[in-house]
């Protein structure tokens, strides 16, 4: 009797903590019938080891590596000296005319997906001697790791918990907008913070916890109220350790890409006629699938989903941003404010023709990504060792860059069709003005 029931607190065991940690069964999974593949020359050219890498060094190390072999002009942006952290931009020069912008890593630990696309776009220049035409071809720039921390760190948000995807506002309008938000703007405070900003240290029991109160939030009806303030986020600045936090003031990262792109290339800012921007992140939808996000909150861009499914045919979804949609998830958006897609683009005033898309790549279920994101921030912020503030760092990496080797070939793929589609765009857009103008 006593060993039956041992064996059954046992097995009850294993379950909660399966249960309690979803990435369990994934790891199993993914470990016997997925596993990582070493790099390797295929038919589509190389696999996706020889690109994408699992740290911030080793990642910046090759994108620094391709930059050079590819003749790119590379600058280096200083974000913290003593953890040597660095924003690394990749100029590849045509004309002044026209500019295709491509950043990754805004939300830290997701950067390793836009990092691997960088280098791998790279190192297709160099493998088939491609070079710029300054007549004809559009100027590029690659920005690598606009979150250096977050991406070292396995992070989201930078050293001062600010989500630096809600702090992309260059003008004092902008700021003094979220700023005088009423304190529960967007049922922040009623539905997500409670949820999310649990300002203590977790426990053994903390992950049950958080599952019970995420259980009775959605029984009370509460999902669409946390989706909402989930794109809203804050800028209270009581909720700087919290879920969300915006800042209170622009953040290094953004004052350096901003003050690079106006000093150190005025003719591009003056003379560009037409630009494309794409931020990559990972996390919301169907697991490898990439959606493009389109638009933003400001008017005067030139996209709307028919436009951009014409420009970049081939994502597995589109969604409008910043238009209220009846039964589309993408009308919480409207509340956003700092998005990084569109935020430079006002700089350059005189462009006619205007492009923000954020490419995301699903990972996990929502649920999941929650859960684990809660327990990480609570780790993180209210963490008495560095044992537990480092417990969720190897999970939260997984949720948004996972080990799963059809994984990355679907991100490879379609982040390299991404950028081939916009160069082919700029190109065209090129001939037009080259004729207009004879």
């Amino acid at each position: 009797m006593n060993s039956i029931l041992s064996l059954s607190a046992v097995v009850a065991c294993l379950l909660a903590f399966v249960l309690f940690n979803p990435l369990v069964i994934w790891r199993l999974y993914v470990d016997i019938l997925d596993p990582l593949l070493p790099c390797s020359e295929t038919t589509e050219g190389l696999s996706p080891a020889c690109h994408f890498r699992e740290n911030y060094e080793d990642a910046r190390e090759l994108f620094r590596k391709y930059a050079k072999e590819a003749n790119a002009v590379l600058h280096t942006l200083s974000v913290d000296e003593d953890e040597d952290l660095t924003i690394d931009v990749a100029v590849f020069r045509g004309t002044n005319t026209s500019l295709f912008m491509h950043i990754s890593g805004v939300h830290g630990t997701e950067g390793f997906l836009g990092s691997g696309i960088q280098s791998a776009w790279m190192r297709e220049l160099v493998d088939k001697n491609r070079t710029f035409n300054p007549r004809m071809a559009p100027t590029v720039i690659l920005v690598h790791a606009m979150n250096p921390f977050g991406m070292k760190f396995a992070r989201r948000v930078n050293k001062n918990n600010v989500d630096l995807n809600r702090n992309c506002l260059l003008t004092a309008a902008e700021w003094n907008e979220v700023k005088s938000r009423p304190e529960n703007y967007a049922n922040y405070e009623s539905d997500l913070a409670p949820l999310m900003n649990v300002g203590r240290e977790p426990t053994w029991f903390t992950p049950v916890e958080v599952l019970l109160k995420t259980a009775v939030t959605l029984a009370r009806g509460k999902k669409e109220g946390i989706m909402r303030a989930q794109a809203a986020g804050t800028y209270l600045g009581k909720h700087q350790k919290g879920h969300g936090f915006g800042g209170t003031s622009l953040q290094k990262s953004h004052i350096l890409l901003r003050d690079f792109l106006l000093l150190k290339y005025p003719e591009l800012v003056q003379q560009v006629k037409s630009i494309a921007v794409v931020d990559v992140h990972s996390g919301l939808g169907p697991m490898g699938k990439d959606t493009l996000l389109v638009g933003d909150y400001r008017e005067g861009l030139s996209e709307d989903v028919k436009s951009v499914k014409n420009t970049f045919p081939g994502a597995y979804g589109y969604q409008q941003l910043g238009k209220k949609q009846e039964g589309d998830i993408s009308s919480f958006y409207a509340l956003t404010r700092g998005n990084t897609h569109p935020c430079y683009i006002p700089l350059f005033e005189n462009a006619t023709i205007k492009f923000a898309v954020a490419q995301e790549f699903g990972t996990f279920p929502i649920a999941v990504l929650g859960f684990i994101n809660s327990l990480e921030m609570m780790a993180v912020q209210y963490g008495s060792t560095n044992e537990i503030q480092n417990s969720y760092r190897k999970e939260f990496q997984e949720l948004f860059f996972p080990q799963k080797q059809s994984f990355r070939e679907d991100v490879l793929k379609s982040g390299l069709r991404v950028i081939r589609q916009a160069c082919e765009a700029m190109l065209k857009e090129n001939f037009k003005l080259q004729r207009n103008t004879q």
